[in-house]
């Protein structure tokens, strides 16, 4: 019998039956914090109407559907039962990494945010935006100039006592980036290719901290055209437009805690610089280093 595969993501250490290569492994005994098996039977009936939705949220957990390959069910925030369907090929899913993962932090009490984030000069930087913003190549720019990946498209925040900073730790080892991007980002820094690619991306894994490293938010930069208003009305506008870009807002808004959540969300837009650039494309090197820059000198 082979034995379970072990990782660390999201300040996590995850055991499962299927390997989990987008986390970084872990070789430690520690007890896992969650749990991911795998069943060759049907999924049980858990009181769920039929739905249009892959996300559908159930007393005590949620079930995910990737359609013909995989059922994923999780239960709270500590177990996961892949049920396998018939196309499955042997290797988790991409969704599993990004969706499930975010439900289960969510589960768990912290707060998953649509950005990815760097570590610079001890601090996290988390970049949000929405679909197409150029999340990932603002966070290559910033590598390029010396920043570590924390994590891409799929950010999690782990709320500490009043007046402090969320924690983050590692999530997914690659970035998913234009081949343009990777390979300015690749011309700058030594970076890895992972195998795979996702909607045309390449899977690159860039310098990156320490899977058991946690770094305090410093910033928060949204790339929205639109602007910050006055200081006075800053903060509650900051505050909105954090949870504009909550991970699934919609889907996980139905998991307990949205309350505790919300105000997690009106206390770090005051104790957390959130401030907004344009949407970002680089089309060739010079566009890429001005995006740094740009970047760079907005960071406190």
């Amino acid at each position: 019998m082979t034995p379970p595969y072990r990782a660390m993501a999201f300040g996590c250490t995850w055991q499962s039956d299927i390997p989990l290569p987008s986390f970084e492994s872990d070789p430690g005994e520690a007890e896992p914090d969650i749990l991911v098996s795998q069943s060759h039977g049907p999924p049980p009936d858990r009181g769920d109407s039929p739905s249009a939705s892959r996300l559908r949220n159930l007393p005590g957990g949620s079930r995910f559907i990737v359609e013909g390959i995989a059922t994923i069910d999780t239960y709270g925030g500590k177990r996961a039962e892949i049920y396998l369907g018939l196309n499955w090929s042997g290797v988790m899913p991409v969704e599993f990494f990004g969706s499930v993962s975010g439900l289960f932090m969510t589960w768990r009490g912290a707060i998953a945010m649509h950005g990815s984030a760097v570590e610079w000069n001890g601090h996290a930087i988390l970049i949000c935006g929405h679909s197409g913003a150029g999340k990932s190549t603002l966070a290559a720019a910033l590598i390029a100039r010396g920043a570590r990946l924390i994590s891409d498209d799929l950010s999690i925040l782990h709320p500490r006592k009043a007046n402090q900073p969320p924690l983050l730790y590692a999530g997914r080892r690659a970035m998913r980036l234009f081949p343009d991007i990777a390979q300015m980002l690749g011309d700058r820094v030594l970076c890895t290719e992972a195998p795979g690619s996702v909607d045309g991306k390449k899977l690159v894994v860039p310098p990156r901290i320490p899977a058991t490293q946690a770094v305090p938010l410093g910033q928060v930069i949204v790339l929205d055209d639109e602007i910050l208003q006055t200081q006075s009305t800053q903060e509650q506008e900051a505050s909105q437009i954090l949870e504009a870009h909550l991970y699934r807002p919609r889907a996980y808004a139905q998991i307990p805690g949205l309350f505790l959540r919300q105000a997690q969300i009106k206390s770090l837009a005051r104790i957390v610089p959130v401030s907004t650039m344009q949407r970002q494309e680089a089309r060739n090197a010079r566009q890429f280093e001005m995006i740094a820059e740009v970047a760079e000198n907005k960071l406190t």
